[in-house]
């Protein structure tokens, strides 16, 4: 019995689904609400899912190819960038 309750913590602390699927969910959502459309782009992990757009440096840059994977993507429409959150007209 000790050692159930020992295990106990490690558990419940073992989230399988983790908390920032909704956060990616709302910015999915706030892509499309905002005229962006949502691809796949190969980035570095480092940049992670719907990387912003509005700076110089692409999100495959600097990395190796072992450390590139699919990425959600927010592609805006022409003049526009993604922030992070949103399209907007630069």
């Amino acid at each position: 019995m000790n050692r159930l309750l020992l295990l106990l913590p490690l558990a419940l602390a073992c989230d399988p689904v983790p908390s920032t699927n909704h956060d990616l969910l709302v910015i999915h959502d706030n892509c499309l609400q905002t005229g962006g459309e949502v691809t796949t782009k190969r980035c570095c992990v480092s940049f992670g899912n719907f990387p912003e757009t509005c700076s110089e440096t692409p999100c495959d840059e600097g990395c190796t190819e072992d450390e590139l994977f699919d990425a959600e993507f927010c592609e805006c429409q022409a003049n526009s960038c993604f922030d992070g959150v949103h399209c907007f007209q630069t």
